[in-house]
């Protein structure tokens, strides 16, 4: 509908016959939206100079300053000339007066280790005057890093709110921008007033924030301001503080799954990511005896006894399963990859490691495996792992089918969270079934009314996933 609105607006515009060719406009109208696409920045750095230096008030009077100035050019007509010329020598005051603000701050940002995407928390910031006279009425602005979108992401972004906007917006696109850009960053920093700071003392304040993302946001700078007189224009001083905070997806309520795998026999035992080589559990001590391998004497016994004695072992079984999380999905689909991302994170939640295994394989810009359980990781590594896992957009999903068939003799049980069921996916689950390996498959869609035959396929809508996931049978 948008394409359509291009190619008839460049016709009425550019007085171009009915007859031109339609893709060489529908050209014209990509060039168009990306040079709209382009300036987005631009607009954006402006506005944000402008919000950081003027107040609310100052915002106002600026344009009703600027608003007087273009109805005023005729001073005998109205007063507009007149409004300009006071409200422009208050600014040039204010300005003047922002100016003496001579603060001198250090900072220290302390954040929490993990935070989870959609859940406020408190963190503090410690503030120490450098100065030897007290600050007051001053503001602190707690600066995120700002990253910006490159086309297709911008293109393809999600906005539920965009049919409710009106055509203008939709066409010029600088509010999807900005949409883009706040999840990016994510999360919103508000203006904080602050108390009194005696000269050579230090303050501790308490801040809240929103994380809108997950993977790691990054904190840059933190702004401390004063308001002049007048109220009008911000005086600031930027002090550097980077810091990094790891968000975590949205986790839900899930069963226990029972996959009704068997133990296997594990080369290594508990202990196979922390050696090299193969090593199994120990068992006794005996005598040698003709034929033993020199590698299995134990050698602080022989040096105690003076005669050589065997270290004996068995081979280890125990449970092993794999958690396969599907990210081949395009940019326009990246609500489905999100709902992904937290059904994976909820079911690695529900496993129980103190005697299994759990293996975590998908597939980025190459293909990964992690591993954790008793003796080799935690579930909250697995969980930062998922926490940045990224979209493979245009990757042939046979990487992700490599990957996973080599582990399948190692496993007893499976949960694949895909976000599609097509040829290929279902191709995957026949082959890691022909391994004996227990399945359960959930499936991310857009559509409510989708139904499996097959008892171990389950299909969670992505507008009402937590529902679904209730109606799910450990």
């Amino acid at each position: 509908m948008l394409k359509k609105f291009w190619i008839r607006l460049l016709q009425r515009l550019l007085c171009l016959p009915d007859q031109v060719c339609d893709q060489d406009l529908e050209e014209t109208g990509k060039n168009m939206q990306h040079f709209l696409f382009r300036i987005c920045p631009k607009i954006y750095r402006l506005s944000r100079i402008f919000r950081g230096r003027f107040t609310s008030l100052g915002t106002l009077l600026f344009f009703v300053a600027v608003l007087s100035a273009a109805v005023g050019f005729n001073v005998r007509v109205n007063l507009g000339g007149q409004v300009f010329a006071f409200l422009s020598s208050i600014f040039v005051v204010s300005g003047v007066l922002s100016l003496s603000f001579r603060g001198r701050f250090a900072v220290e940002r302390e954040l929490p280790a993990i935070a989870t995407v959609g859940e406020s928390f408190d963190y503090s910031v410690k503030i120490k005057n450098l100065r030897s006279c007290n600050e007051a009425g001053l503001e602190l602005y707690d600066r995120l890093e700002d990253l910006f979108p490159d086309f297709a992401t911008y293109k393809n972004s999600n906005i539920k709110e965009e049919k409710n906007r009106n055509a203008y917006d939709r066409v010029i696109g600088y509010h999807r921008w900005l949409w883009v850009v706040k999840k990016l960053r994510g999360g919103i920093s508000e203006y904080r007033q602050l108390p009194l700071i005696p000269h050579n003392d230090n303050i501790n304040i308490t801040l809240n924030f929103t994380p809108l993302k997950r993977g790691y946001i990054n904190f840059s700078a933190i702004d401390i301001c004063r308001n002049d007189p007048f109220g009008l224009i911000r005086a600031r001083k930027t002090i550097k503080k980077s810091d990094s905070l790891l968000v975590l997806p949205k986790r839900y309520p899930v069963p226990t799954l029972d996959l009704g795998g068997g133990s296997l026999y594990q080369i290594g035992g508990v202990v196979l990511s922390s050696s090299l080589g193969e090593s199994e559990e120990f068992v006794s001590l005996r005598d040698y005896r003709p034929g033993d391998s020199l590698r299995s004497i134990h050698w602080k016994s022989f040096a105690k006894t003076g005669r050589p004695v065997i270290r004996e072992t068995q081979p280890e079984y125990f449970t092993r399963n794999a958690l396969i999380l599907d990210t081949m999905v395009d940019c326009s689909d990246s609500h489905l990859f999100e709902e992904a991302i937290s059904v994976a994170a909820s079911f690695l939640c529900s496993f129980d490691l103190k005697e299994t295994l759990l293996d975590l394989i998908f597939v980025g810009d190459k293909s990964y495996k992690y591993t954790a359980g008793r003796g080799v990781a935690t579930q909250n590594s697995l969980l930062k792992v998922v926490a940045c896992a990224q979209r493979a957009e245009n990757c042939d999903f046979r990487r992700l089918y490599s990957a996973v068939i080599p582990c399948c003799r190692e496993i007893s049980g499976a949960i694949l969270v895909l976000v599609e069921l097509d040829k290929s996916r279902q191709e995957l689950i026949d082959a890691i079934r022909s391994f004996g390996v227990a399945v359960k498959v959930f499936v991310i869609t857009k559509r409510e009314d989708l139904k499996s035959s097959d008892s171990t396929i389950t299909f969670l809508p992505v507008n009402s996933v937590v529902k679904a996931l209730k109606e799910v049978v450990g």
